[in-house]
């Protein structure tokens, strides 16, 4: 596979973001190629790596128990990143003894940690992934019963890109 597969939201690895776009703990006021559906961005920086991932998240959907709003969002995603990426692995969990395991409960087990919902390409999974996107993980969050939204992750650095012990960003601190 000898294409080239595009920055995402226009960001690299390694980039040190223009001061006129984010602040110290890299939250971007806006992105040179924003997706539609995503409202928030955010990274992690590191001092001699740089730009080491890019976060963003949807709007948060309010009266969504049931969690139809995020899956429909999380599907159109999930979609759009398996056409542009590949083969991923799909990771639906409830967790054994789940209070909240029926369906109209969806948002709420999440919120209570009782289900997980994400998706994750990575080189494992025979994702076709430029040489500076080690993984991207897309997930749905809640902060409350009927509160949801998505989120998209890409990392640009694994554990093997860090030294013993190191946490990425904590040499900023």
């Amino acid at each position: 596979m000898g294409f080239s597969v595009p920055n995402p939201f226009g960001l690299k690895f390694g980039e040190t973001p223009d001061s006129k776009i984010a602040e110290y703990d890299i939250r971007f006021y806006s992105v040179p190629d924003p997706h539609p559906d995503f409202k928030n961005y955010c990274g992690k920086w590191d001092p001699v790596l740089g730009l080491t991932s890019i976060s963003c998240t949807s709007m948060i959907f309010e009266k969504d128990r049931f969690g139809e709003n995020s899956i429909a969002l999380y599907n159109r995603i999930r979609s759009q990143l398996a056409t542009k990426y590949g083969q991923y692995s799909e990771s639906e969990i409830l967790f054994v003894n789940s209070k909240f395991n029926n369906l109209k409960d969806f948002v709420r087990s999440i919120l209570e940690c009782d289900r997980s919902h994400s998706s994750r390409w990575a080189e494992q999974f025979e994702s076709i992934l430029d040489c500076e996107i080690k993984e991207i993980n897309l997930e749905i969050l809640a902060d409350g019963a009927d509160r949801s939204w998505v989120k998209l992750t890409y990392n640009f650095v694994d554990d093997e890109d860090r030294g013993p012990g190191e946490d990425i960003g904590v040499s900023s601190l």
